[in-house]
């Protein structure tokens, strides 16, 4: 993950949720990501997870326009909580087709409301090797941020301004990219799992 996430969500988004910002910052990273282990992806892990991304964003578009935004900081962080609590007391959980679907619509509903789709489809994915991991869940991400953006625009929530302020945090998205290679080796060495499910930016 790049290092300017967090200086997103703190400075630019302090006073709003503006998922559609993020959304537009994560696609070259995932596209990078899906490029460089390529090799490694589960295709009939991503089908899956896209199919349920389906579901989850029409749900997602719903609470965006519906919930207010306090609350809706309030129910995604409870939900990120919850993913997080359940990679602990489930260390050795493996996906079925059904819960990488479970794991699709969940992914979708939180990347469309607050671009923190992360945790859901790492659950599902915290026992396998991490090349598998990080391309499954980038080229999930690719396809899925995508069909969030198109579904933001459609209702207004996807503005010129958040496209403005994505392109200025690029380059240090490509530093924090950089750094992540140097990093990789040591987080496939045990560090992964929480990492993964711990690293996501919160909206709390």
């Amino acid at each position: 993950m790049g290092f300017p996430w967090w200086r997103y969500r703190s400075s630019v988004l302090s006073n709003r949720q503006r998922p559609a910002g993020i959304l537009m910052l994560a696609l070259p990273m995932t596209v990078w990501m899906s490029l460089r282990e390529r090799g490694h992806i589960d295709m009939r892990g991503f089908l899956q997870i896209s199919f349920g991304r389906l579901f989850g964003t029409a749900l997602g578009v719903w609470i965006v326009t519906s919930v207010p935004e306090s609350g809706l900081s309030t129910v995604i962080g409870a939900a990120i909580l919850v993913a997080v609590g359940l990679s602990v007391v489930t260390s050795q959980f493996e996906a079925s087709n059904r819960t990488r679907i479970i794991a699709g619509v969940f992914s979708g509903l939180m990347g469309t409301a607050a671009a923190v789709g992360g945790p859901a489809v790492a659950l599902a994915y915290q026992g396998k090797p991490g090349s598998v991991l990080r391309s499954t869940l980038a080229v999930s991400f690719v396809l899925g941020s995508i069909v969030s953006l198109v579904a933001l625009a459609i209702v207004g929530e996807a503005k010129t301004d958040d496209a403005f302020v994505a392109l200025s945090l690029l380059p240090g998205l490509a530093v924090g990219l950089q750094l992540a290679d140097r990093l990789r080796a040591r987080l496939d060495a045990g560090w992964l799992r929480p990492a993964s499910l711990s690293s996501r930016p919160s909206p709390l």
